[in-house]
């Protein structure tokens, strides 16, 4: 993907009429004619008994023309489920997809389905077709031989682990966006994505009842009431009882008005 301004002409004439930050399945109606800037993620693997935990989603990006009149809408990839025993794998991801008037313009998957053993942890295989720019998901990185929080998003700066031992993996901006184009309109990065606290946004449970940040993993253990859920796009953490679904899928629509 280029720079920003080379996909939309040097002249400067356009303007930014709706940016939007897509939860759910939705459909929008293009009111001008200009550009779409598109933003899909696939959901996280879900949560596991006894298995190491799966991987987070790819995510990708791409602009289109657009016209008045045309329909741009998203179908938000579900977070995988549980593993329904022990020993079972955690479930894949659900794929999202961007559509325009009915046409597929991106397949986001969703993140890897994780190993049945313990101390394994799955290759990273899920893809985004039809992007212009995308970034593959994560695997655990946390946890030693035997991984038990999931993996966050790679948002462009890679993703870290907040603790040594079972802290939840967290994305880690550190300042930049090192892995996106320059002049990408991707996320919204007025948000602050970077901290070490536990719930901050982007950042892990870390092992605690507090939330996960908005696309970190979820906390892995055998005490219940430690449990907390991933946020968008990552996987859900293992453990004996009280496993939680992996994180739901995202998008983003921006829309620009052609004004000459």
């Amino acid at each position: 993907m280029r720079n920003l301004d080379e996909l939309l002409g040097d002249s400067g004439m356009r303007l930014m009429v709706r940016a939007e930050m897509v939860a759910a399945t939705a459909s929008f109606t293009v009111l001008d004619d200009g550009w779409a800037i598109l933003t899909g993620m696939g959901g996280g693997a879900g949560g596991s008994r006894s298995a190491a935990p799966g991987n987070s989603a790819p995510w990708g990006v791409k602009m289109v023309a657009v016209r008045a009149g045309d329909v741009i809408d998203f179908v938000i990839g579900a977070g995988g489920g549980v593993a329904v025993a022990d020993g079972s794998p955690a479930p894949a991801g659900g794929t999202t997809l961007v559509r325009q008037n009915g046409a597929t313009l991106m397949t986001c998957q969703g993140g890897d389905a994780g190993p049945a053993s313990p101390t394994a942890r799955s290759p990273v295989a899920a893809t985004v077709t039809g992007a212009d720019f995308w970034l593959r998901g994560r695997q655990p990185q946390g946890g030693g031989v035997a991984p038990l929080a999931g993996a966050a998003v790679d948002l462009g700066g890679r993703t870290y682990n907040v603790s040594s031992s079972t802290g939840d993996h967290a994305v880690a901006l550190a300042g930049g966006v090192e892995g996106l184009p320059r002049g990408a309109y991707v996320w919204p990065w007025d948000i602050t994505l970077f901290g070490g606290t536990a719930g901050d946004p982007g950042v892990g449970a870390a092992n605690n009842a507090a939330l996960s940040g908005m696309f970190a993993g979820g906390s892995g253990s055998i005490d219940t009431s430690t449990k907390s859920a991933p946020g968008r796009g990552a996987s859900a953490g293992r453990g004996d009882t009280g496993a939680r679904n992996g994180g739901d899928g995202l998008g983003y629509i921006r829309l620009f008005k052609r004004l000459v």
